[in-house]
């Protein structure tokens, strides 16, 4: 009797130890609204309270490499920049949260990819030590599209909604400026996404 209760026990513990990891916190970086509105769903409407820190890519900047349907518009990705930072949100999440995320790979047509980034930094220029992961569009076709003024005002006002630094607000708007940076076409910038085959 006495050897069952220690088995059952043990069995317990692992059970418990597993639902332990599974629920323990993972960190995300959201740069694009499409990102907040699908970490919202699985967050239950309480995604404020496990933002954490603002935070930026160094080098980087939107591309977009895809096709939304719902946008009718290319969607955004991360790209290379010689000049500018890509702000975003990092959120604590658990593991279970990130595994909903993972089984919702398509998001209004756009196929999506997690990776894990290694050179996020925090607001006071500090790398930020945990791991982190993101999502990254898949390239629809050559990979080549532009936004439009609905898009990018997305964009913005999450932007605005989760305090990113003025300067990144200032760097959509002006995005929004320019005509040849709008509605389908060709966008430049070097692609750092996961494409197709």
């Amino acid at each position: 009797m006495a050897m069952e209760k220690l088995k059952r026990e043990a069995r317990q513990g692992i059970k418990d130890y597993m639902l332990a990891e599974f629920r323990r916190g993972v960190f995300i970086f959201v740069y694009e609204s499409d990102l907040y509105a699908r970490l919202e769903e699985h967050a239950r409407g309480r995604l404020r309270e496990k933002a954490i820190a603002s935070a930026y890519l160094p080098g980087r900047w939107f591309i977009f490499p895809a096709w939304s349907h719902h946008w009718q518009c290319g969607i955004a990705s991360l790209g290379s920049s010689k000049d500018r930072n890509l702000w975003g949100t990092i959120f604590e999440i658990n593991a279970e949260q990130l595994a909903a995320l993972d089984s919702q790979a398509t998001w209004n047509g756009v196929t999506y990819n997690r990776i894990q980034l290694h050179e996020l930094h925090t607001a006071d220029n500090k790398p930020f030590a945990d791991h982190v992961y993101t999502y990254v569009a898949i390239a629809q076709g050559n990979g080549e599209f532009k936004p439009n003024a609905a898009y990018l005002s997305s964009i913005k006002e999450s932007a605005i909604a989760y305090s990113l630094p003025s300067e990144h607000v200032d760097a959509i708007d002006a995005m929004m400026a320019v005509p040849d940076e709008m509605g389908e076409g060709v966008q430049g910038g070097e692609s750092t996404h996961a494409r197709r085959h």
